[in-house]
């Protein structure tokens, strides 16, 4: 499902955005972080945090990307890590038939993708639409796992 979502749909590249004058703020970031890592502004040591004021979340890597093909492989382990969690749920359950097991893994999805993007839209202001999707990413992608998983359990 993530080949499709990433890069047949378009909802990905509509809920990520470009900065303007992107080379200046990669000399910016690049300038102002001693290392790779996740930053926040204003710090999250901040004793009070105003309201109305600019807010940020970055993760910034000065190495840039990785390979592609190293993370489509780190991408696939995490998702038959996800596989084996979601196989071994299920078989915790007993008389569930076909369609009740797709829906327990449909509800997995929702609830992965719920606790995975709500925080991050709730703390760190991840815009609601780049939220949803990956919710929805979620909910999709588990659904047709539970549709194979259920015939094999």
């Amino acid at each position: 499902w993530g080949v499709v979502s990433w890069m047949a749909l378009p909802w990905h590249s509509r809920v990520l955005h470009a900065f303007d004058h992107d080379v200046d703020v990669v000399r910016m970031l690049d300038f102002g972080t001693p290392a790779s890592g996740v930053y926040v502004y204003p710090p999250a040591a901040a004793k009070e945090m105003k309201t109305g004021l600019p807010m940020a979340f970055v993760s910034f890597s000065k190495e840039g990307s990785r390979p592609m093909s190293q993370a489509i492989v780190l991408g696939l382990c995490l998702q038959i890590l996800g596989a084996f969690i979601l196989s071994w749920l299920l078989s915790k359950t007993s008389g569930l038939s076909y369609r009740r097991k797709i829906l327990f893994a449909a509800v997995y999805g929702l609830a992965v993708g719920l606790l995975g993007a709500g925080p991050n839209w709730i703390w760190w202001h991840f815009a609601a639409d780049y939220a949803l999707v990956s919710i929805a990413d979620s909910l999709i992608s588990w659904t047709l796992a539970g549709l194979a998983i259920g015939k094999v359990l």
